[in-house]
This record gives structure tokens, C-alpha cells and sequence, in this order.
């Protein structure tokens, strides 16, 4: 998903998820963005975060791969 998406924080979509953007200079609105993000829909998407593309990219391949493990290997990774 796009960082240029119309969701957002402020958004009464009950089905949309708030985008926080940590640039944002005032940590304390951010601390209340991310408790409401949490409360009304229990997830949210960060933005502007400094993380590297490539770095969310090979995440993003590395979970694919987990969750497309068979059940019994996946099940010894989760439960050591």
C-alpha cells in the first residue's frame, strides 16, 4: 500500500486504516494517533519511518516465504 492512499487518522471509515507519520514534530500527537489507531481499528501504517525500502522489501519476501512453509515445519519455528 502506498504511503498515498486517502486513508488516514482522521479518517470516520470505520473499515480504513490510520496512516501515523512519524515526521510529524509533536511526539505527543503522535503518541495519541497511534492510542486511537489502536482503539477504533487495531492497526495502523507507519509512515515516514526512515526504514530503507530495500530493508521492508526483503522483509516482505522473508514472510511470504514463513507463512507459505508447510504446517508442521512452521509449527516447530513457532513453538520452541
Amino acid at each position: 500500500m502506498s504511503a498515498d492512499t486517502n486513508l488516514d487518522t482522521n479518517s470516520s471509515n470505520s473499515g480504513a486504516i490510520p496512516i501515523i507519520d512519524l515526521s510529524n514534530t509533536d511526539p505527543s500527537a503522535v503518541v495519541k494517533q497511534i492510542a486511537n489507531a489502536c482503539t477504533k481499528t487495531g492497526a495502523f501504517q507507519v509512515i515516514n519511518h526512515g526504514v530503507c525500502t530495500s530493508l521492508i522489501e526483503e522483509f516482505q519476501r522473508q514472510h511470504i516465504s514463513f507463512f507459505k512453509l508447510p504446517h508442521f515445519p512452521l509449527k516447530s519455528l513457532l513453538y520452541r
